[in-house]
């Protein structure tokens, strides 16, 4: 099923995975929430929402909330804190609608969890052209929880790749991931080049990131490229563009950026979050060295335990 609203995108009825395609007023006419229709003609239960980002609320940088509007109504959004995006863009959200009972007032609550799949234009036609597959989606931090910043590899055109780590250092981060400046003019040289370059190093992830609006830019809608990422089994991630168009690499990726920038900006969140949770192992490390050394003092003993279970604690929060 496809929702149609003369205010929203011109949506058409392909699906990416099993999605349907609405707009925020119309997945919520599908639910019966507003209107004539009765609560029991259910809408797909998996989504792509078309709207503007009405407000962003980080929650202990593990998730996003987003309010997300249409031409008279909202929804509620959560995402993974390092895909948030940014108030006011025209977004498109992919994910599972939940329904929970309302606490405010009578009737249901509509939330989607997931995350951003791209951006839009008002007024644009979008199109399906792969049948992608089903597949888990790791988000970045996955990548460089298990293998550091180090493991990521930026590839791209030297002004994206530039840009990128200019907003990573920009967020004070001290690790550098490794990058290569690869030829971006078409879709048979990118998965060419990008394939060699995974072969020899055996990144966790790849980030591929290019600027710009140009012609060039359709290659991403290749879907031979898109085959030719997944059939790598790697991670991978993309900042393309200028925040204003989706490609079908962006729908595949297992997480998409709007532009190479924010990319940058969300590798130096996580490392910085990285470090801090480090930090507090060492700290909690020496206080245990401490405590073993202190077994007649009970008073000290006891302050240095408080202390440990309090560093235990924080560190349990930035883990989670």
């Amino acid at each position: 099923m496809a929702g149609n609203d003369p205010d929203g995108p011109a949506l058409g009825t392909g699906t990416t995975r099993g999605s349907a395609d609405y707009s925020v007023d119309g997945l919520l006419n599908a639910f019966g929430l507003i209107g004539e229709r009765l609560l029991e003609e259910r809408a797909a239960r998996r989504v792509r929402v078309f709207g503007h980002v009405a407000k962003v609320r980080p929650w202990k940088r593990r998730f996003a909330y987003l309010t997300l509007s249409g031409a008279g109504h909202t929804v509620e959004a959560r995402c993974p804190f390092e895909m948030a995006p940014r108030e006011g863009e025209a977004i498109v959200f992919e994910g599972e609608v939940r329904l929970t009972p309302s606490r405010l007032q009578p009737g249901l609550d509509v939330q989607i969890i997931g995350m951003p799949a791209g951006t839009w234009t008002p007024g644009v036609e979008t199109a399906e052209t792969l049948a992608l597959p089903v597949r888990e989606r790791r988000p970045l931090r996955w990548v460089l929880d298990r293998a550091g910043p180090e493991g990521l590899l930026i590839l791209g055109t030297e002004t994206a790749v530039r840009d990128t780590l200019s907003a990573l250092a920009a967020g004070g981060s001290s690790s550098v991931p490794a990058s290569e400046i690869i030829g971006m003019s078409d879709a048979e040289t990118i998965g060419r080049q990008v394939a060699r370059h995974v072969g020899s190093r055996a990144p966790a992830g790849i980030a591929l990131v290019r600027g710009g609006d140009d012609a060039g830019l359709s290659a991403f809608d290749s879907p031979d490229l898109v085959r030719a990422l997944l059939s790598l089994e790697t991670p991978f991630y993309t900042g393309l563009g200028h925040a204003h168009r989706v490609t079908l690499a962006d729908k595949a990726a297992d997480a998409a950026f709007m532009t190479p920038s924010q990319l940058g900006a969300a590798v130096a969140d996580l490392c910085a979050a990285m470090e801090e949770r480090n930090s507090l192992r060492e700290r909690v490390a020496q206080l245990e060295t401490r405590l073993g050394g202190v077994p007649r003092k009970p008073a000290l003993r006891t302050l240095i335990g408080l202390g440990l279970l309090i560093l235990l604690a924080a560190l349990a929060l930035l883990t989670r």
